[in-house]
Formats: structure tokens, sequence, C-alpha cells
């Protein structure tokens, strides 16, 4: 059987993802090649979809130190936060918000993340759950 790859982004994913992504910053000392974006963020999405320590993150996803610089920088410059706002303004277009239950915290990138890599119907069923656990 093969083995599933949660954290895999889709290209139909992606073409949303990517312009959102801020451009690597280029080394002019040299050095190794940065990783290319798509597999950064899909780095970045294994370790919110798992909750892992950025130590504890697979090899062959890239190097952990390299994955977590990677992260704060674009943490800094402000693309998760655009990519929970069109998250949620795409989900408030095809569900509808409500607006009276709302979470705050790290739930708010995990699901913006899951939503987009896991489809709308994990989300609603995700959301029904989190309603019966608060």
């Amino acid at each position: 059987m093969a083995r599933t790859r949660p954290w895999e982004v889709s290209d139909a994913l992606w073409e949303h993802v990517a312009h959102f992504i801020p451009p690597t910053p280029s080394y002019t000392k040299g050095g190794r090649p940065c990783l290319p974006d798509r597999q950064t963020f899909e780095a970045n999405v294994y370790v919110l979809r798992t909750d892992i320590q950025w130590r504890a993150l697979p090899r062959e996803l890239g190097a952990s130190s390299t994955i977590h610089d990677r992260f704060q920088q674009w943490e800094q410059a402000g693309p998760f936060k655009a990519l929970w706002q069109a998250g949620l303004a795409i989900y408030d277009k095809l569900v509808g918000v409500q607006w009276e239950w709302q979470a705050i915290g790290t739930v708010e990138i995990f699901c913006a993340v899951y939503a987009l890599s896991a489809g709308l119907e994990r989300l609603v069923r995700l959301q029904a759950c989190l309603k019966l656990l608060c």
C-alpha cells in the first residue's frame, strides 16, 4: 500500500498559495541554493498538521533549521496572515462564517492550512468537532 503524504500540496493549491510567498532572498556570498518555496511550504504544512517539534522534521522534507528559518522569514513578511484572510474569504463565500463563534490562537493557522490542503468538507467536520469540544 502506498504511504500517504498529507503534507504534499496539490498543483491547484500551490497556484493559490504561491503568490502569497515572498521572494527568496538572494545570497551574494554563494553557498547552497535555497530550497524551493513549494518544498518549504510543504514542510511547514507537515509541522502544522502533525504538531511536531522543528527538530523532529523528517530529513526528506529539508533541514529543520532551514525550514524553521524560512518559516520565521515568512511570518515576518506576512504571507500566513494574507493566506488566512484569503481562505476565510473563500470559506465565507462558500459556506458563510458564523461570526459569533471564533477560535483564537494557533488553531487559526492550522485551520487555514488544513482547509486549503485537506478540503472544505474536512474543515466543516473539524469545525463541528471543535464546537462539540468547547
